[in-house]
Parts: C-alpha cells; sequence; structure tokens
C-alpha cells in the first residue's frame, strides 16, 4: 500500500504572471530544502541554484531577464516537485 506522507508532491504556486521579472514560488507545505532554476524555452538555465531552507516560498528577482517566456523548475533533493511556465513582461 502506497501512503501519501512525505512522497506526496507538494501544490504549487508561481505568481504574479505575468511579472517584471520579480516573482513568487510558495508551495503549499513547508519544505526543509528545494531549488529553483529558470530556464529559457530553449532549455538553457538562465537563474540557476536558488536554494531555500525550512520554507514554503522564495521571491525571485530575474528582473535581468530579457522579456519572454521562460520555465520555473523547482526541485528537492527526491526529484522534481513542478515546472510552471511565465511570462516576463
Amino acid at each position: 500500500i502506497d501512503e501519501l506522507g512525505d512522497d506526496k508532491k507538494p501544490e504549487l504556486l508561481v505568481f504574479p504572471n505575468p511579472n517584471n521579472g520579480h516573482f513568487e514560488v510558495v508551495l503549499s507545505q513547508q519544505m526543509d530544502h528545494f531549488l529553483v532554476d529558470v530556464l529559457d524555452l530553449n532549455g538553457k538555465v538562465v537563474l540557476s541554484n536558488i536554494e531555500r531552507y525550512n520554507s514554503n516560498s522564495l521571491a525571485i528577482d530575474g528582473s535581468m531577464l530579457d522579456a519572454g517566456v521562460y520555465i520555473v523548475r523547482i526541485m528537492n533533493e527526491n526529484g522534481q516537485i513542478g515546472v510552471r511556465r511565465i511570462i516576463k513582461q
């Protein structure tokens, strides 16, 4: 029998979207550690290894990115939590 427990992935919000380069990643539960990468649509990592400990949220400053569409990838020690698409105006 599979138990949900710690293996259940938290829900994930990334907002505001669209944004001006400043956005927030919020998980539905606190994590011991998670990591955020921002990728362009070609898969190139443009912001990497943004880490957060003992939290469920992280503010990201992507103001240096060009306007366009990006992928936000959130991972923890167990693997990928989720991916979201954002638009930087």
